[in-house]
């Protein structure tokens, strides 16, 4: 083989793996990208559900009441069924969407604990109609603090989901 032969060889090969590299780099750049872009629109979901709950929050944890929901401080019931109409469902059905179909399944699971924390009817009549029920049957038998706490407890547990990555 000619001195020019071996380096017209040299010239292609190198040119060959050059385009390999490229093309990978791009791939694995693109797939990157997607990536974060991805986790970006999870935080910013995850950030708006959790602050959707920040009212209840603070005055089931500190004893204080928002502007959000003052009137309803003596009512537990009230509280969490004035934020759930108000601000979670609406929330909770539009940060579901971008979960796997297995969080959603466990989201909503979560979420139904949530609303019927002496367990879930299998009517979903009852569940629809009923939520946030038990919260004044379990306030008559035991006392406001023990109600905050298990509500509080709920909504930890439901805002687990929205961690950011």
């Amino acid at each position: 083989m000619t001195e020019v032969g071996a380096i017209l060889i040299s010239a292609i090969i190198g040119g060959a793996i050059g385009i390999i590299g490229a093309v990978i780099g791009n791939r694995m750049s693109r797939s990157t990208t997607l990536a974060a872009i991805k986790i970006t629109e999870f935080n910013k979901a995850a950030a708006v559900f959790k602050n959707t709950f920040l009212p209840e929050i603070v005055y089931l944890k500190y004893n204080a009441a928002l502007e959000e929901i003052s009137g309803h401080t003596d009512d537990i019931t009230g509280l969490l069924k004035s934020g759930y109409t108000r601000r979670h469902l609406g929330a909770f059905e539009t940060f579901q969407a971008i979960l796997s179909p297995k969080d959603r399944q466990n989201l909503q699971k979560i979420w139904d604990e949530y609303c019927h924390p002496e367990g879930i009817p299998e009517c979903e009549d009852t569940k629809r109609d009923h939520a946030f029920n038990d919260y004044s049957r379990i306030q008559e038998s035991s006392d406001q603090e023990t109600t905050k706490k298990i509500a509080l407890e709920k909504i930890n547990n439901i805002l687990k989901f929205a961690d950011f990555k």
